[in-house]
């Protein structure tokens, strides 16, 4: 059943109060000061972000597993992404998890115990060389989207603004390519 709540939420800072609308004073009587998030006076106004939370069926043991995320300027986009995650998350994707792609390509990599010598030291160098400085940081929520049926390379590829491939060439196509001086 997937029931999303969806709320405005910002960072600005104030007063804060407790559940009854009473200011909450620290130890000389001042009152603390802090975010104020949903409780802001200006999010009627179109101020602050998006947001939104829902349930997941309980986990082993019985405990919630409640799945937030926000910053999204429009309701639409929170909803769109609501219903991705919670698609995500009910095609056995781990949604909650705070993995970053660093760690799941190292454990990956670590995972394949039948891989040939060469293969795994291309595998260790292109992880190491292009995937750890571009990806190593970024939470990665739904490890399964690299799965072990992802297809690695050695070869290095990328597109060019005109849409063909650039990479490595082998021999045979580099001679081809080659122009040949003519006789004279």
């Amino acid at each position: 059943m997937f029931e999303p709540s969806y709320y405005r939420r910002c960072q600005c800072k104030g007063p804060l109060k407790d559940k009854k609308g009473n200011p909450v004073l620290d130890a000389d009587g001042n009152p603390k000061i802090g975010s104020i998030g949903t409780t802001c006076p200006k999010l009627a106004k179109g101020h602050g972000t998006w947001n939104f939370y829902f349930e997941l069926e309980p986990a082993e043991g019985g405990t919630r597993q409640r799945v937030r995320r926000g910053g999204f300027a429009k309701l639409e986009d929170a909803k769109k992404k609501a219903r991705e995650i919670y698609d995500a998350a009910m095609a056995g994707g781990d949604v909650l998890s705070d993995e970053k792609c660093g760690d799941f390509f190292l454990r990956w990599i670590e995972a394949k115990k039948s891989l040939a010598r060469t293969t795994r030291h291309g595998y260790e160098k292109h992880i190491n060389n292009c995937l750890l400085p571009h990806l190593g940081h970024i939470k990665c929520r739904d490890p399964s989207r690299f799965g072990t049926s992802t297809r690695w390379t050695t070869r290095s590829r990328r597109r060019t603004p005109s849409g063909s491939s650039t990479g490595c060439m082998s021999t045979s196509s580099r001679r081809s390519a080659t122009p040949r001086a003519g006789p004279g």
